[in-house]
C-alpha cells in the first residue's frame, strides 16, 4: 500500500498564490462581521426590553393605584388651590364638609392619575398620560402617537412601545390598554360602560438617555473587539500561510534539484533512442515510423510525398585508412550540410552506416528531383582534412515520390535506392 499523501491541486494553489488568500480572508470577514451586527442587535434588543419592562412595571402600578381608588368608591382629599374640584366628576357626593368645616372634594381614578402624572414627572422625568379617543377632559385629547396605539388596541393588540426620536427630542413610549372593570361603573354608568370593553389607554413615555445612553459605548466596545480578534487572526493566519508557503517551495526547490538529473537522464535516454550518436539526426527506427505515418496521411488526403537517399562513397575505407575520427568527421560535415539544405518541415535520419534518408512531406517529383541536385553540389564540394592529406568527398543519391513512382512506403525506399546516381 502506498503511504505517498495525495494534495488537491487547489489547495497548492491556493497557498502559493497570495492573491487567493483573499478568499477565505473575506469569509472570515463575513463571520466578523455578522457576529458583530447580531451583537449590536442583541445590545439594542436588550435595552429595548429592558426599556420596555419598566415601562409595563410603571402602567401596572398606576394600574393598580386606579383599582385601589375605585374600589374603595369614595376617596376624599381636602380641597385645595392644587385639588379643586373635578368639574368631569357628575355625582352628587362629589363635595363634602366635615363637621369640623374642612372641604373635601372626590379624587375618582382618573382625577388621581393626573395627579400622580404631575407628581411624578419633575421628580424622575418620566410621563405618563390617561387619554382616549372619545375624552371628557379636552386636556386627555390621544396625540397622533397615542391615536395609532389606541386604534391597534381596537385590533387586538395588548400593547404598543418604540423608540421614537425627532429634532428635538429622543423618547421611548409605551401604551397599553384600559379596559372597563366593575368598580369603574360607579362613576362611568352614565356613558354606557360595559365591564370588559376598552375604553382608553395610559401611555408611559421615557427619555432614550435614561435606558440608552451606554448604548454606544458598548458597540462601541463590541467593534474594537471584533476588530481586534478579526486583525489578530488575520496576521496570525497571514504568518502561519506564508510559513507553510515558504516551506512548500523549499521543499519544492529540493524536489526539482533531485530530480532534475534525473530528468535530463530521461531526456538523454529519449535523444538516444530516437537519434544516431554521430550525427545527432534520427535514426533508422525513428525515421520508419515517420515515413509511415506521412505516407498514411498523403495517401488518405491524396498529396505528395517525397524520399531522398543519399550513400557516401567508400566511407568503409576511409574508416579502415584514416580511423573513426575521420569517418566521424565525414559523417558530420554531410549532416550538417543536409541540415542546411532542408526545410523546416522535412526530416532527415541517418538510415544505415553510409546512407542517409530525407523525408519530404508535399513534394513532389519534380520539387524532389531539384532538392538532389541542391544535395549534390552542396555535398560534393565538401573536403576533409587527414593529417597532410585532403578527402574528397563523394555521394549517390536517388528519389522517389508518391504517387509517381511507389504504392507503399518500403517500396519509396527500394525505389529511392535504386535511382542513385
Amino acid at each position: 500500500m502506498s503511504n505517498q499523501v495525495h494534495i488537491n491541486p487547489f489547495s497548492i494553489q491556493l497557498l502559493l498564490n497570495r492573491k487567493l488568500w483573499l478568499v477565505p480572508l473575506l469569509l472570515w470577514a463575513g463571520v466578523i462581521g455578522y457576529s458583530l451586527l447580531s451583537n449590536i442587535y442583541m445590545i439594542h434588543d436588550d435595552h429595548t426590553d429592558q426599556a420596555t419592562t419598566s415601562a409595563r412595571n410603571i402602567f401596572q402600578f398606576v394600574e393598580l393605584t386606579r383599582l385601589w381608588n375605585a374600589r374603595h368608591r369614595t376617596v376624599y382629599v381636602p380641597e385645595t388651590e392644587k385639588t379643586p374640584p373635578n368639574p368631569y366628576l357628575e355625582i352628587y357626593n362629589r363635595d363634602v364638609i366635615t363637621k369640623t368645616g374642612i372641604s373635601l372634594t372626590m379624587v375618582n381614578p382618573a382625577y388621581m392619575t393626573r395627579q400622580l402624572a404631575e407628581l411624578i414627572k419633575p421628580e424622575s422625568g418620566i410621563q405618563f398620560h390617561i387619554t382616549s379617543l372619545e375624552p371628557l377632559r379636552p386636556e386627555n385629547r390621544a396625540d397622533k402617537w397615542e391615536q395609532h396605539a389606541l386604534e391597534s388596541f381596537e385590533r387586538g393588540n395588548h400593547e404598543i412601545y418604540e423608540r421614537v426620536t425627532s429634532d428635538s427630542s429622543d423618547v421611548f413610549r409605551y401604551m397599553a390598554p384600559l379596559f372597563v372593570k366593575k368598580p369603574c361603573l360607579q362613576c362611568h354608568i352614565r356613558q354606557g360602560y360595559e365591564i370588559g370593553e376598552i375604553r382608553g389607554g395610559i401611555s408611559v413615555t421615557l427619555k432614550s438617555d435614561q435606558i440608552f445612553g451606554h448604548v454606544h459605548k458598548l458597540i462601541n466596545r463590541e467593534i474594537i473587539k471584533h476588530l481586534s480578534i478579526f486583525v489578530i487572526s488575520v496576521i496570525l493566519a497571514w504568518l502561519f500561510l506564508e510559513k507553510i508557503r515558504l516551506h512548500w517551495l523549499e521543499m519544492e526547490s529540493i524536489k526539482k534539484t533531485q530530480d532534475q538529473p534525473i530528468r535530463n537522464n530521461t531526456d538523454e535516454l529519449i535523444q538516444l533512442s530516437r537519434n544516431d550518436l554521430a550525427t545527432k539526426l534520427l535514426n533508422r527506427k525513428t525515421i520508419s515510423e515517420i515515413l509511415d505515418n506521412e505516407f498514411n496521411r498523403a495517401a488518405h488526403f491524396l498529396r505528395d510525398l517525397s524520399i531522398i537517399m543519399i550513400k557516401i562513397n567508400g566511407l568503409n575505407p576511409i574508416l579502415d585508412q584514416y580511423g573513426k575520427a575521420t569517418e566521424k568527421e565525414v559523417l558530420t560535415a554531410v549532416s550538417g550540410s543536409i541540415e542546411t539544405i532542408i526545410r523546416p518541415t522535412d526530416w532527415a535520419s541517418r538510415f544505415s552506416n553510409d546512407h542517409f534518408a530525407i523525408i519530404l512531406p508535399e513534394t513532389s517529383a519534380k520539387d524532389a528531383h531539384k532538392m538532389v541536385s541542391n544535395l549534390h553540389t552542396a555535398i560534393n564540394q565538401l573536403e576533409i582534412s587527414s593529417n597532410t592529406e585532403t578527402l574528397k568527398v563523394t555521394t549517390q543519391i536517388g528519389s522517389a515520390s508518391f504517387p509517381d513512382h511507389s504504392q507503399s512506403a518500403s517500396s519509396l525506399i527500394e525505389h529511392s535506392i535504386e535511382s542513385m546516381k
